[in-house]
């Protein structure tokens, strides 16, 4: 595995994760209503947390149950890889990881993304800098959490009906 350097918050987001575990902080969908998995959503907090670095991880959390969603909902197996910003948000992709265990999450080079990519349709011969990293599974009981958060989603949503 090659190390990466990391963001200067990863440490303090990474420690808040059981935190926001424990106590049920989460973020309902969806932030833009009439996208995503969740369009008819209505955006809210559970438990929000007065801690900056809690509500970061929270909304990590957010967007890899939102993600793991969309991923379900195309098929998504294997093998994935992240690219882009999202690659160096190490909660994001860790939490991925967990949710989706009999995935191999990779992450490249945050500038090796879709940009890059379109360059290499013009120019096939350019190689990205770097290789792929098989990203760990972040430590927690994620599932327990899904289960919870998909609950308050879909109460959230016979509120909203109603």
């Amino acid at each position: 595995l090659i190390a990466r350097p990391r963001h200067p918050y990863t440490r303090a987001l990474l420690a808040a994760v059981p935190r926001v575990l424990g106590e049920a902080r989460m973020i309902l969908p969806t932030l833009m209503r009439g996208f995503g998995p969740y369009s008819n959503g209505a955006f809210g907090w559970i438990n929000r947390p007065e801690d900056w670095f809690e509500r970061r991880a929270a909304a990590c959390l957010y967007a890899a149950l939102v993600a793991d969603t969309a991923l379900d909902l195309i098929g998504s197996a294997d093998r994935l890889l992240v690219e882009g910003r999202f690659a160096e948000a190490e909660v994001f992709v860790r939490a991925l990881a967990a949710l989706r265990p009999d995935t191999a999450v990779y992450t490249a080079n945050a500038h090796n993304d879709v940009s890059f990519g379109a360059l290499r349709l013009l120019d096939p011969g350019l190689k990205p800098q770097g290789a792929l990293v098989r990203v760990t599974p972040l430590d927690g009981d994620l599932d327990c959490y899904r289960n919870l958060w998909k609950a308050e989603v879909e109460a959230s949503r016979l509120r909203t009906a109603a």
